[in-house]
Protein backbone atom coordinates (compact mmCIF):
# COMPACT_ATOMS: atom_id res chain seq x y z
CA UNK A 1 0.00 0.00 0.00
CA UNK A 2 2.52 2.32 0.70
CA UNK A 3 4.62 1.63 -2.58
CA UNK A 4 1.59 2.43 -4.77
CA UNK A 5 1.17 6.02 -2.85
CA UNK A 6 4.77 6.52 -3.26
CA UNK A 7 4.00 5.71 -6.97
CA UNK A 8 1.09 7.84 -7.20
CA UNK A 9 3.21 10.53 -5.77
CA UNK A 10 5.64 10.71 -7.75
CA UNK A 11 3.65 10.42 -11.26
CA UNK A 12 1.83 13.54 -9.69
CA UNK A 13 5.26 15.48 -9.43
CA UNK A 14 6.40 14.39 -12.79
CA UNK A 15 2.91 14.75 -14.45
CA UNK A 16 3.05 18.38 -12.66
CA UNK A 17 6.66 18.99 -13.85
CA UNK A 18 5.63 17.97 -17.55
CA UNK A 19 2.66 19.89 -17.67
CA UNK A 20 4.43 23.21 -16.45
CA UNK A 21 5.83 25.22 -19.40
CA UNK A 22 8.68 27.79 -19.40
CA UNK A 23 6.52 31.25 -20.03
CA UNK A 24 5.42 34.66 -19.47
CA UNK A 25 2.33 34.41 -17.31
CA UNK A 26 0.97 37.68 -18.45
CA UNK A 27 1.65 37.42 -22.40
CA UNK A 28 1.95 33.76 -22.39
CA UNK A 29 5.14 34.04 -24.93
CA UNK A 30 6.87 30.06 -24.68
CA UNK A 31 9.63 28.55 -26.73
CA UNK A 32 9.77 28.24 -30.26
CA UNK A 33 11.26 26.00 -32.90
CA UNK A 34 13.45 27.48 -35.44
CA UNK A 35 15.74 26.30 -37.90
CA UNK A 36 18.46 27.82 -40.75
CA UNK A 37 18.15 27.17 -44.54
CA UNK A 38 21.83 26.32 -45.48
CA UNK A 39 23.13 25.81 -48.70
CA UNK A 40 24.58 23.25 -49.81
CA UNK A 41 25.54 22.76 -53.20
CA UNK A 42 22.52 24.47 -54.77
CA UNK A 43 19.74 23.15 -52.59
CA UNK A 44 19.04 24.36 -49.06
CA UNK A 45 18.93 21.77 -46.66
CA UNK A 46 16.61 22.91 -43.38
CA UNK A 47 19.24 21.79 -40.53
CA UNK A 48 20.39 22.94 -37.48
CA UNK A 49 16.67 22.72 -35.41
CA UNK A 50 16.89 24.41 -32.40
CA UNK A 51 13.98 25.50 -29.45
CA UNK A 52 14.55 29.60 -28.66
CA UNK A 53 13.29 30.51 -25.40
CA UNK A 54 12.05 33.69 -24.41
CA UNK A 55 13.84 36.33 -21.74
CA UNK A 56 12.06 35.54 -18.62
CA UNK A 57 12.64 36.72 -15.50
CA UNK A 58 11.42 36.76 -11.92
CA UNK A 59 9.85 39.74 -11.27
CA UNK A 60 7.76 41.11 -8.10
CA UNK A 61 4.83 43.26 -9.12
CA UNK A 62 3.94 46.55 -7.23
CA UNK A 63 1.38 44.41 -5.41
CA UNK A 64 3.99 41.78 -3.93
CA UNK A 65 3.23 38.82 -6.07
CA UNK A 66 6.58 37.29 -7.73
CA UNK A 67 5.75 36.57 -10.86
CA UNK A 68 7.95 34.66 -14.33
CA UNK A 69 7.60 37.58 -17.01
CA UNK A 70 9.47 38.46 -19.86
CA UNK A 71 11.33 41.66 -20.93
CA UNK A 72 8.54 42.84 -22.89
CA UNK A 73 6.14 42.69 -20.57
CA UNK A 74 8.77 44.18 -17.58
CA UNK A 75 9.62 47.18 -20.52
CA UNK A 76 5.47 47.53 -21.12
CA UNK A 77 4.79 47.85 -17.02
CA UNK A 78 7.29 50.58 -16.61
CA UNK A 79 5.93 52.38 -19.27
CA UNK A 80 2.53 52.11 -17.28
CA UNK A 81 3.89 52.75 -14.29
CA UNK A 82 5.75 55.91 -15.02
CA UNK A 83 2.38 57.22 -17.08
CA UNK A 84 3.72 57.55 -20.59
Amino acid sequence: MINNEIKLAITIKIGYYFLTMRQCEICKKGSRMVGKRKLLRGHYNPTNWTRKQPNLQKTRLPDGRQLLICTRCIRTLAKKASGV
